[in-house]
């Protein structure tokens, strides 16, 4: 059977199970991940550059260990170039055999640093005693990007080494994920919380504080920021909604109206607010709370200094107010998320951000403390005027929908709308929220097209990086999407063959990072990672946000990819809130004097290399980018 035969047929295949999978889903609601889930032995061969720390035996008078970079096939041996550190710290790498180098020209680039060992010690003793306390095995988790690849033993062969990333993007364990706890410090769905009558309003039966904190209408407000602006917020909502009422063209492509948003939505909402027409009372919003949600495992930088901690986000579902006995307050098929942008500069300042998280994990829950202490968190990046450098002085990144309201005339739908456009954004802004282009998700059309494959072979190191960016157009002509459909189950293209590249599965990277994607073939989920679910009730959360998920690559077959999602993020929460920032630096210079000129050493957070990517800009200089490159 050819390659092109074989995978034809396990096309049918696959989507035959997909099939049953999304009935077996949305039959049973189930939460937990699928029994006997298989843990990989390890992460493979990789294609990273293997870094390493090693404490000088005799110290130098500015450093007393070795950083250590080599690159698959040392590639660069016996060169040097400049590596730009978060915090604008610039190291020098040489292949000499001088200043702690061990050996010329054996593809082991070095650069002198200063590490406080002790801090390094007395994490390692921190790790171990949360597992020991809570008699768990002693080993954490390793992820290479979103996939689980193992587990890392606490126990380290030598004190004086230490191992960040041995190529395949894990190392010495960094961080302690069981000190979280993911329903206080990530994902808040506890109804204490959902429905804290202090914080949110129930409009079906007025229950609760109308615009209180955490209310739909209290965020569009200060969206909006009247004050400042001049733009009512009411008319801000119904201007966001009136997209669904008329077709849009987004980056040259046809999005169709959705009629089913003004029946369930607008309609109802206009009859509360005093009668069809009427300006909409924001207090009566048919939204209900779903989740309050920390992602700080999004951040990222400009590749020179840490501009960001992520995201933070609230989830709503839409209540159906419709006048039927069967449905009236009902919450239906149609979620928004409101992603604000978390503008922190620094190790010091993201760090305090992780941390503020971390410190719910130890607050009793349900309980008016943790709620006024989630609050004081919220209100950093809800509130008007947080974010001054953005439009409307609101800190909303992007803001998206989930849509499949009855009746169904046509596949479920992902929308994007943003306040401050960014280079992937074909608009300009107004201080309303337009609608936009759906990040790293082309049209649908170029599903299974030769133009994909093109696009991923252009930019394969990128894609296999996590760090791609699907442009407005490729090829001459408009390629990034207006909206997103669900199905397709998953994306592929005619350009890459079974088996995959057991180096980098180019096609699951990409498809992973689409709406479409994430939401349905790569993860096994039937479209809502956090379902809606009636008043009195936690939103259901998808498999892959409820532990250990084998899923087999849909477009193979091969290999199973194991995700443990909370785990991963309960991960990125703790190294961050324990990481060693850089030691202010007043005497040391951050820049180099010239080309590549030798740097005097201040110490950094050398670990933020286990999570980051080695850019090169040039033949000699390169820049660390830590950041993850998904969206969802």
């Amino acid at each position: 059977m050819s390659h092109v035969t074989s995978r034809r047929f396990k096309y049918f295949v696959v989507l035959v199970a997909m099939a049953l999978i999304l009935e077996s889903v949305l039959n049973s609601g189930s939460t937990a991940g699928p029994a006997g889930a298989r843990l990989p032995q390890s992460g493979g061969k990789g294609s990273r550059p293997v870094v390493t720390v090693k404490r000088l035996e005799k110290a130098l008078p500015d450093a007393n260990a070795i950083l250590r970079v080599q690159f698959p096939n040392n590639e660069r041996a016996g060169t040097q170039f400049s590596l730009k550190m978060n915090d604008g710290v610039t190291l020098l790498f040489q292949d000499d055999g001088k200043r702690g180098d061990e050996k010329a020209d054996d593809g082991v680039l070095s650069s002198p640093i200063t590490l406080n060992f002790a801090d390094v010690e007395a994490n390692r003793s921190r790790i171990l005693g949360v597992n020991r306390a809570l008699n768990a095995s002693l080993t954490v988790p390793r992820f290479n990007g979103r996939l689980l690849v193992g587990e890392t033993p606490l126990q380290v062969s030598d004190p004086d080494t230490l191992l960040i990333d041995d190529g395949t993007g894990t190392g010495e364990a960094l961080a302690a994920p069981l000190a979280i706890d993911p329903a206080r410090s990530l994902m808040i769905i506890h109804p204490s919380v959902i429905e804290d009558p202090t914080r949110t309003f129930n409009p079906c039966t007025d229950v609760g504080t109308r615009m209180g904190k955490w209310t739909f209408g209290y965020l569009m407000t200060q969206m909006a920021n009247q004050t400042q602006t001049g733009i009512d917020p009411r008319v801000f909502t119904r201007q966001w909604l009136a997209h669904w009422e008329a077709q849009q063209t987004i980056n040259s492509f046809t999005v169709p109206a959705r009629s089913a948003v003004r029946n369930k939505v607008i309609i109802p909402w206009e009859l509360a607010s005093g009668g069809l027409g009427s300006p909409l009372d924001l207090s009566e919003a048919p939204f209900r709370l779903l989740a309050i949600v920390n992602r700080i495992d999004l951040r990222g930088n400009s590749g020179y200094t840490l501009n960001n901690a992520g995201e933070a986000r609230f989830v709503f579902g839409v209540i159906d107010r419709t006048a039927s006995a069967s449905t009236c307050c009902v919450v239906s098929e149609m979620t928004v998320i409101f992603e604000y942008g978390i503008d922190r500069a620094g190790c010091e300042q993201v760090k305090s951000w992780a941390q503020q998280w971390v410190a719910l994990s130890s607050i009793p829950m349900p309980s008016a403390q943790f709620n006024q202490a989630l609050e004081n968190i919220t209100e950093q990046f809800a509130r008007a005027g947080v974010a001054p450098n953005k439009v409307n002085g609101s800190a909303l990144n992007q803001l998206r929908t989930n849509e499949f309201l009855p009746p169904q005339t046509g596949d479920w739908e992902l929308r994007e709308f943003k306040l401050t456009p960014g280079s992937e954004d074909p608009f300009v802004a107004n201080g309303q929220l337009k609608m936009t282009t759906v990040k790293l998700t082309p049209d649908e059309q170029f599903n299974l097209t030769a133009t994909l494959g093109n696009y991923l072979t252009a930019n394969q190191p990128q894609v296999c990086a996590d760090q791609h960016i699907v442009p407005l157009s490729f090829g001459g002509a408009p390629f990034l999407g207006g909206n997103s459909f669900v199905p397709p189950f998953f994306w592929d293209s005619p350009a890459f063959l079974c088996p995959p590249n057991p180096s980098c599965n180019i096609e699951f990277k990409f498809s992973m990072n689409t709406c479409s994607g994430c939401h349905l073939g790569e993860t096994n989920t039937a479209f809502y990672h956090i379902r809606p679910t009636p008043f009195g009730q936690p939103p259901t959360l998808s498999p892959f946000l409820s532990g250990v998920v084998n899923v087999n690559d849909p477009r193979c077959g091969a290999p199973v990819n194991t995700f443990d999602e909370m785990n991963r993020r309960r991960t990125i929460l703790d190294q961050i809130a324990n990481q060693v920032c850089p030691i202010p630096c007043g005497t040391c210079c951050l820049e180099a004097t010239g080309p590549l000129a030798p740097i005097p050493i201040c110490e950094f957070e050398v670990l933020t290399m286990a999570s980051s990517e080695i850019v090169f800009v040039s033949a000699d200089r390169a820049v660390l980018k830590t950041s993850p490159g998904f969206v969802h």
